[in-house]
Parts: C-alpha cells; structure tokens; sequence
C-alpha cells in the first residue's frame, strides 16, 4: 500500500481533505488517524501505554526488591 499513491488520486478525483480522510477511516479503521477518537474500538491504542509503562514500573518494582535482598 502506497498511501502517498492513493492520497494523490483521490485529490486529482477532485475530493476534499475530508473526503480523503473519510476513505481511508473506512478502508483501514479510525487507528490510521494522528488522533483517532476514544471508542471502544480505538481503547487499546490510547490505553496500552499506560498498560505498557505500568507493567515496566511492576518489573522494575520486583528486580529492584530482588536485588535488595539478595544484599542483605
């Protein structure tokens, strides 16, 4: 898929920035959006960074409590 490609049809097709926008929404989902909107379809993309960075902080949490142990 050549997104560059396709956009440049659509614009010599004539259609506007929203009806380039609105193609691709409903060829590829909200997800292929800067900023797609919060809704049960696009939860995972604005709360798996959290998910991410509170597992991270969870491991890093148990190493460094291992790690004091092992010390002691």
């Amino acid at each position: 898929m050549d997104v560059r490609r396709l956009v440049r049809e659509q614009i010599a097709e004539g259609r506007t920035d929203k009806q380039v926008q609105d193609f691709f929404v409903d060829r590829y989902g909200a997800a292929i959006l800067m900023k797609p909107p919060v809704e049960p379809a696009t939860w995972l993309l604005w709360l798996g960074p959290f998910g991410v960075l509170a597992i991270a902080g969870g491991v890093a949490w148990v190493t460094i409590k291992k790690a004091g142990k092992a010390e002691a």
